[in-house]
């Protein structure tokens, strides 16, 4: 599939068959954050209230929200996804969160 519009129409076919897949809802957050990243942030806040535990989704949704200047909410999104990874022992995300965390502070987005 080449087209990114097609790719999102396929995984809402997916999404329509099992709604409550947590990588479905964080595909299409990808997919649309490629075309429109400003339409994809009240997805990916969407996502991290109704799905706390995908860890992915703490990491993309606030590097997104920092290079659209919304430095401040990427930091609190942060502060939610790092206890997540410490609970689930993924070290590789914690610390790709306490880097993203450590630039943002700063100021690599300002």
């Amino acid at each position: 599939m080449e087209n990114p519009q097609d790719r999102i129409e396929y995984l809402r076919g997916l999404l329509a068959e099992d709604p409550n897949e947590p990588f479905l809802h964080y595909a299409i957050c990808l997919e649309i954050m490629k075309k429109d990243g400003e339409a994809a942030l009240p997805l990916f806040r969407e996502m991290l209230l109704s799905y706390p535990a995908y860890l992915p989704a703490y990491f993309q949704a606030a590097k997104l929200m920092a290079e659209n200047g919304l430095t401040n909410e990427a930091a609190e999104v942060l502060d939610l996804g790092l206890p997540v990874a410490e609970n689930q022992a993924d070290f590789h995300a914690l610390s790709e969160l306490k880097g993203l965390k450590q630039d943002i502070l700063a100021g690599e987005f300002d």
